[in-house]
């Protein structure tokens, strides 16, 4: 087997699978994370602007790392009507 690069673990409370709802891409408003949490988008893209202007867009398969619970904010913003993902908040210490 070659060699693989391996992280973690990374101890998970529990997951959550989150699906917007059909009918067009709602404009979210500015927040902070409710909690630390890995986020896998399962289907459709979106984009989110981090506090300094950055923006990125993903889609299905990608994940994402959310720590910001203060302070900075983020702008999620979906981009398709089939927008669903997955959430493992981190477990805490």
């Amino acid at each position: 087997m070659p060699p693989l690069l391996v992280s973690g673990p990374f101890p998970a409370a529990s997951m959550l699978v989150v699906e917007q709802p059909s009918g067009g891409t709602p404009e979210w408003e500015l927040h902070v994370a409710p909690r630390r949490q890995w986020l896998i988008v399962l289907t459709g893209r979106a984009a989110v602007t981090v506090s300094d202007g950055e923006r990125r867009e993903f889609g299905a398969g990608a994940l994402l790392s959310f720590e910001d619970t203060e302070g900075e904010v983020h702008l999620s913003t979906p981009l398709t009507d089939d927008l669903s993902y997955a959430m493992f908040p981190h477990q805490p210490a």
